[in-house]
């Protein structure tokens, strides 16, 4: 066939509708092809194969781009949890030792590494305990009721500045007694000074106890790495 033709494809940011018009031309193409092998004697497949080649190689490229895309973007999320964590710990350190110690965590247990850090940040914020030890509990009661590690660690910072409603999402209900407070769980209460020492202690030792094996944790040494 004499002469050239020049094809130009443009892809918007919607990788989505265009894979899906790509589709539609391959289509298209691929009638074209069997109308030309009957009227054209096939002198106008070698353009047809060509256009169907163009297609699907920008297919491919726009599954990259979406790749890149989700990359650069994770990217730029474990960029402000560790900037946050550098926050916490007050020094870059400190934010490098808890970030390799929670990704182990995250490694061997069903809950990501967002989850896992901003659970740490909570506790730590709020000036409670955020070690490994401490983590695998709320971990234990978190996964037992179907809930995530960072909701729990919501529940309990909540918990020690008086607001006891997230903690019911956990089958653990708390109320003001005086100067103390009253934890019930599977219909069994117990009483403890209000100060965040004594709730966080009796809410790790319900993970500990009544909720142990919540969460598959693995045989990992992480414990003492962060406090």
């Amino acid at each position: 066939m004499a002469g050239s033709m020049r094809f130009s494809l443009i892809i918007n940011a919607d990788g989505t509708a265009a894979i899906q018009g790509i589709n539609r031309v391959r289509d298209s193409l691929t009638e074209v092809g069997r109308v030309s092998s009957r009227v054209a004697g096939g002198g106008l497949n070698d353009v047809v194969s060509q256009l169907k080649s163009l297609a699907v190689t920008a297919a491919a490229a726009v599954g990259v781009s979406s790749l890149a895309s989700s990359f650069m973007a994770a990217n730029r999320a474990a960029g402000t949890l560790r900037a946050s964590l550098q926050t916490v710990m007050g020094s870059v350190e400190g934010a490098s030792l808890a970030w390799e110690a929670l990704q182990g965590f995250a490694n061997a247990t069903p809950y990501t590494l967002d989850q896992t850090v901003k659970a740490f940040i909570r506790l730590k914020s709020a000036g409670l305990d955020p070690s490994i030890a401490a983590l695998t509990s709320y971990g234990n009661t978190a996964g037992a009721t179907g809930n995530t590690i960072e909701q729990m660690a919501s529940a309990v910072t909540d918990a020690v500045q008086g607001n006891y409603e997230e903690l019911k999402k956990f089958n653990i209900d708390m109320g003001k007694s005086g100067d103390q407070v009253r934890i019930t769980f599977q219909g069994v209460t117990k009483t403890v000074d209000d100060n965040a020492d004594a709730i966080q202690k009796a809410l790790l030792e319900i993970g500990n106890t009544k909720f142990a094996g919540g969460m598959e944790l693995q045989a990992k040494t992480l414990e003492g790495v962060i406090s």
